[in-house]
């Protein structure tokens, strides 16, 4: 098969373009590096933000530059992608002329290989079913007689249970009857221990019943006797003050018996604006 001429394209790659612009930006560098300012003052914050703004200008001519030139080489670029690819599409048609009976050997040999696994992995799965149904009939014997044993177990359990349960009833019965018969005993000697109570309260209460009525007679026999000491020693000191009057009129020279008319007098009231302080 005849083949095609190569068609060489010419594409620089040079990037001298930008050496102008390295010069100004070794300038620029160098400067930078001598440069200080006071950042904290007015001026010096001003000076810096002007010196910023002019390196930033330094970078429009960069990318315009790698712009412009970018586009060039895509240009290029892509007459390299068109020249590959009709070069390798002219080989491919030179391949498939030779490599087409190779590959409908190489498909029937692969039908034939995967019909073969197929087959393999079919037998495999059948024999993999068939165990499977081995085991599982073998469990489910298992399972029955399991099952078999569980049922005779728990019918010796019931019957246990109901054996237990009426053993337990029977128990129950008699322990029942004999706190009933404990219980009766106990309410019985519990009514005589109440009676008893009963009497004792009731005795208790008539003892303080009679002792408080022994009180209140002897505070009311202390009252009287309060009182009648109290009139006794009234009338005493009555007594001692009509004497004493009648003694400081007897000392006035009145007569005895006109004495003791006058104190009678004073002492009944009857002489005006006269009055015995006692």
């Amino acid at each position: 098969m005849p083949t095609e001429e190569a068609e060489v394209v010419d594409m620089p790659m040079e990037l001298t373009v930008f050496d102008p612009l390295d010069a100004q930006i070794a300038e620029a560098k160098e400067k930078n590096a001598n440069l200080v300012f006071d950042y904290e003052d007015k001026k010096g914050n001003k000076e810096a933000r002007s010196w910023i703004a002019h390196l930033r200008k330094l970078k429009a001519p960069v990318n315009e530059m790698h712009k412009t030139g970018k586009a060039e080489a895509l240009k290029y670029c892509k007459a390299w992608d068109e020249g590959k690819n009709k070069r390798i599409a002219a080989i491919e048609d030179m391949i498939e002329v030779h490599y087409a009976p190779i590959r409908a050997i190489e498909e029937r040999e692969e039908a034939k290989r995967k019909a073969k696994e197929e087959r393999i992995q079919r037998e495999k799965e059948e024999a993999e079913a068939r165990r499977q149904a081995e085991i599982e009939a073998r469990e489910a014997a298992i399972r029955a007689e399991e099952e078999r044993l569980r049922k005779e177990r728990e019918a010796m359990e019931q019957k246990a249970r109901e054996a237990g349960i009426a053993e337990e009833a029977r128990q129950k019965a008699a322990t029942e009857a004999k706190q009933a018969l404990i219980d009766a005993e106990n309410r019985r000697i519990a009514d005589i221990e109440r009676e008893k109570e009963k009497a004792r309260l009731e005795a208790e209460a008539k003892e303080r019943s009679i002792e408080e009525q022994k009180r209140a007679d002897r505070a009311a026999q202390l009252e009287l006797e309060a009182v009648e000491k109290a009139r006794i020693e009234d009338r005493n000191h009555r007594n001692q003050v009509h004497k004493e009057i009648y003694e400081a009129i007897i000392q006035l020279g009145i007569l005895p018996q006109d004495a003791k008319c006058i104190g009678a007098g004073i002492s009944a009231g009857r002489v005006p604006h006269v009055r015995i302080e006692y």
